[in-house]
């Protein structure tokens, strides 16, 4: 009879610590799921910000040049600044070109704010084909007030590199237009972001048209 008793409190022993073993994993599971999927949360919110701040900083390019054309600024090479042209810093080229996409590193310096520099774009055109190996690496810039601004070019030990990596590509289109006897021109921005955290490599993309009118 003792043996049996001690049997079965043996085998209750085990039985219950099976039970809090399967809690326990269970539960370690659940909690590295949820943090899981709020790290993806994080880096997919910061992505779609980073995408749109892309698609902006064209847009504020291309407003710019309506107030300097209205001020019959001259831009250098076909007269006033024109509608689509990429700023005094590129020497006032076009933003995309004709029908060839361009592709532009965002550079934010605090002093003077956004700039755009060019560069050679991806293989893939509007949308790279490995944007993880392809596009500029977005940087965390410190100017030592404790503001931080994000750029797309290295400042050596005021930087710190993130996991992400921006391609802003931009080209000169035309669209038929109800009742407008020629082709309207648009420039059609895409802004891709990707990144690495070993959770996604999904990019997130944003596309947008802006035409020369208000």
């Amino acid at each position: 009879m003792l043996i049996k008793r001690r049997a079965q409190t043996l085998l209750e022993t085990v039985i219950a610590a099976g039970v809090i073993v399967v809690s326990v994993i269970g539960s370690t599971t659940l909690i590295i799921s949820t943090m899981t999927v709020g790290r993806l949360s994080q880096s997919r919110v910061e992505a779609g910000n980073f995408a749109r701040e892309g698609l902006e900083i064209i847009r504020g390019i291309r407003d710019s040049n309506w107030l300097q054309r209205e001020q019959n600024i001259a831009d250098g090479a076909s007269g006033t600044v024109q509608w689509d042209d990429s700023g005094q810093s590129t020497g006032y080229v076009s933003l995309g070109g004709s029908g060839t996409p361009k592709c532009w590193r965002p550079d934010f310096d605090p002093t003077v704010g956004w700039s755009i520099v060019t560069v050679a774009c991806p293989a893939g055109g509007m949308i790279p084909t490995d944007c993880l190996a392809d596009a500029p690496r977005v940087y965390r810039y410190d100017d030592g007030s404790g503001n931080r601004h994000y750029t797309d070019t290295d400042c050596g030990a005021d930087c710190a590199p993130t996991i992400f990596r921006r391609n802003v590509a931009v080209a000169l289109q035309t669209e038929a237009v109800t009742g407008i006897p020629n082709p309207v021109p648009y420039l059609q921005v895409v802004s891709t972001i990707c990144w690495d955290d070993r959770v996604s490599h999904k990019p997130v993309i944003v596309e947008e048209r802006l035409y020369d009118w208000r």
